[in-house]
């Protein structure tokens, strides 16, 4: 899904992580949804994995709303109960960024990189790196004519968000093939649901 913002900036929602989108649960429905969770948790026929599953799963779209921010002017989408969406204009200089994650700069985000011998006719590159995290130290998207070069920022860029603990997933392809794959959890054996 996406929609153009009257200030003429285009909001994307076709992927997860976003940063200008958030859910909101009406606090009347606040007791119904710990309820739907403590259900789950008291199935003595659930294993840990199953119960976390089902968690994960209580249908959102029943209770949960989708709202957005435009990141150029700061106006607020809120998703209605059939998915209409009704905005709401800030009154001045508000914070644009008021969706990301309350951990701000330390949430950890993800960094991919991408290089495709043959450049497609709607690239101007061969090749990208994009950083998607709240820290604006880090640059957030390079385009790279230079495999050579590609390689070389992506490894540095990786070992310091890394080390600074600002990423949980990193990933470089050179055209089908993937050079590199890191995960935080992978490093630190956590099973994943």
């Amino acid at each position: 899904m996406h929609f153009l913002c009257r200030c003429g900036n285009r909001i994307y929602d076709t992927t997860d992580y976003i940063s200008y989108k958030a859910y909101i649960l009406s606090d009347q429905d606040c007791f119904d949804y710990t309820d739907e969770i403590e259900r789950y948790v008291a199935d003595k026929a659930l294993d840990a994995d199953a119960c976390m599953n089902h968690i994960m799963h209580i249908d959102v779209e029943y209770m949960w709303r989708k709202i957005y921010q435009c990141s150029q002017c700061g106006r607020i989408f809120i998703e209605d109960k059939s998915g209409g969406l009704h905005s709401f204009a800030p009154e001045g200089t508000e914070d644009k960024r008021l969706l990301r994650s309350v951990k701000a700069e330390d949430w950890r985000g993800f960094l991919h990189g991408e290089w495709d011998e043959v450049r497609e006719c709607w690239s101007e590159h061969q090749g990208y790196l994009s950083a998607d995290t709240n820290d604006e130290k880090f640059p957030g998207w390079q385009d790279f004519d230079s495999w050579k070069d590609l390689e070389r920022e992506y490894y540095a860029l990786f070992e310091k968000l890394r080390q600074a603990g600002r990423i949980r997933s990193a990933s470089l392809k050179r055209g089908r093939e993937w050079v590199h794959k890191w995960s935080i959890d992978e490093e630190n054996n956590i099973k994943s649901f």
